[in-house]
């Protein structure tokens, strides 16, 4: 009797020894009425780890954004650190952030979410608007495309009572896994590398 299937040895690899690494990156394209969205999952064997959801936006910012893991949810901070007024006047709408599931456990594993939410905004007066999360459910768990609609229409609501600034040079502040595939939205690799 030989080693155990892959398949099986992927799904207690966790339990038994801990350990958890991206095998393999699956990427979907959701069309829902005219809006495009890109679903990023990353696999462990057969365990999905905290994904990625990724749309673009209309709307204008002077800096990247990004919503980093805090003590009590998340908190925003640009290039500048957390204490630009951007993540200031940004950390006040917590319908940004609501229902980022910031861990999930797997196992004897417990995988911590270190960012939420990034905005990355283009030349073209438009916004890559990326967040990471752990599955949404206790029982039965899910994507949470849904929630992640919810998060992008309040994003269009807070960017429609704002001036549009002039864009600076930007790119993500932290690489995520939906960058390899943002073309499938229509934005160049170019625009999120620093």
């Amino acid at each position: 009797m030989g080693p155990p299937p892959t398949r099986m040895k992927a799904f207690f690899l966790p339990y038994l020894s801990g350990t958890l690494r991206v095998d393999s990156v699956q990427a979907l394209q959701i069309r829902v009425g005219n809006a495009l969205f890109l679903l990023t999952i990353p696999w462990s064997g057969d365990l999905n780890l905290p994904h990625e959801f990724a749309a673009v936006v209309a709307g204008s910012l002077p800096r990247s954004l990004i919503c980093n893991r805090g003590v009590f949810g998340g908190l925003f901070a640009t290039a500048h650190g957390d204490r630009d007024p951007l993540a200031d006047e940004f950390d006040r709408f917590d319908e940004l952030t609501d229902g980022i599931v910031w861990e999930q456990s797997i196992g004897r594993q417990t995988i911590e979410v270190a960012w939420g939410l990034q905005l990355l905004p283009l030349s073209d007066g438009c916004i890559v608007h990326v967040m990471k999360t752990a599955q949404h459910g206790f029982i039965s768990k899910d994507f949470a495309l849904p929630w992640y609609v919810a998060r992008v229409t309040a994003l269009s609501k807070l960017l429609a009572t704002r001036p549009a600034p002039a864009v600076g040079p930007s790119s993500f502040l932290e690489m995520p896994m939906s960058a390899l595939f943002l073309d499938s939205l229509g934005v160049a690799l170019s625009h999120t590398l620093a």
